[in-house]
Formats: C-alpha cells, sequence, structure tokens
C-alpha cells in the first residue's frame, strides 16, 4: 500500500476509534455524571426536609395564635361578630339591641356581605366598641356608624347603627 492510503486508512480508523470511544464511555460516563447532580440536589433536599418542618410547625403556630387573637375560630363571620359584641357590651356597658341577617350583594368582581346591628350604651363606650371592631379583628371596613340620641330617666344613651362590610 502506498503511504497515502495508508494515511487515510489510519486518518478513518483512528476517527471510528475515537467515535466508538466516545459512544462507549465517555456518552455514559456524561449520562452518570448528570444523573448523579440530579440525585445530590434530590439528597441535599431530603436532608432539608427536618429544618423545614420544624419551620413550618413554628409558623403554623404562630397563624393558629394570631387568627385565636383574631377571634377566628368559628367559620360564620356573624357568629364571629356577635361573640366579638358580646364580650365587649360586658366590659363596656353596652347593649346589643338588634342584629340583623347579612346582606350579600353579588357583582363581576366579586361580593360584598354587609352586617347591620344596633347597640346602645355611652358615646365613649360606643366608640370604643367601634374602635375595636376596626382595630382588633378581621370582620371587615366599618362603613356606616350612626348615632341616635334616646332619654331614659336621667340617662343619656346613645342607639347606635353600624354597618361593616367584607368583601369575599
Amino acid at each position: 500500500m502506498k503511504t497515502k492510503n495508508k494515511i487515510w486508512a489510519t486518518s478513518i480508523g483512528l476517527l471510528l476509534l475515537l467515535f466508538l470511544c466516545f459512544k462507549l464511555a465517555i456518552n455514559k460516563t456524561i449520562g452518570l455524571r448528570e444523573e448523579y447532580g440530579v440525585l445530590k440536589s434530590k439528597n441535599e433536599y431530603f436532608q432539608n426536609l427536618p429544618s423545614q418542618l420544624v419551620l413550618l410547625t413554628d409558623k403554623k403556630e404562630k397563624l393558629d395564635s394570631t387568627l385565636f387573637s383574631l377571634n377566628l375560630e368559628n367559620e360564620s363571620n356573624e357568629n364571629n361578630i356577635l361573640k366579638f359584641l358580646n364580650e365587649r357590651s360586658d366590659s363596656l356597658k353596652v347593649r346589643i339591641l338588634d342584629f340583623n341577617e347579612a346582606h350579600i350583594v353579588k357583582d363581576k368582581t366579586g361580593s360584598s356581605v354587609t352586617y347591620t346591628f344596633i347597640i346602645e350604651g355611652r358615646f365613649n363606650s360606643l366608640l370604643k366598641v367601634i374602635h375595636d371592631i376596626e382595630t382588633k379583628s378581621t370582620f371587615g371596613k366599618v362603613r356606616q356608624v350612626s348615632f341616635d340620641k334616646i332619654r331614659r330617666k336621667k340617662a343619656r344613651l346613645l342607639e347606635t347603627t353600624v354597618m361593616i362590610e367584607s368583601f369575599e
């Protein structure tokens, strides 16, 4: 064989050998390295699970205490408002005269629920109750408050109609 043919045959053999080496060894090595990376990231994830579990447990306890402090034990917002008013009426000497059924208005963007109730007491006590509703609860926004004077014997009391609106 001529030298030129030997060079061509050697070149083709070398290329064929490189191709076979890539197919048999290098390709599998690259695939195994990618699989190793995936398994390593999964292992790191599973090693972080106990710390994540502790964080989630702490977060759950914090949220439960927040819900409890906001008087949201029940699902019914009406029951929560009544319970809130009963607690405040005992301490502030306010009477609940009427609690109307919720008024629901639905439109394209959602629905709004309006709760209307009437309470009776002295002006400062009524203001404290309304302030507590606005700041210490999540019942909604106080939409309207109206005061009416009532004279009974020597006591000067006010009858207050309060409307609370919440959006759902």
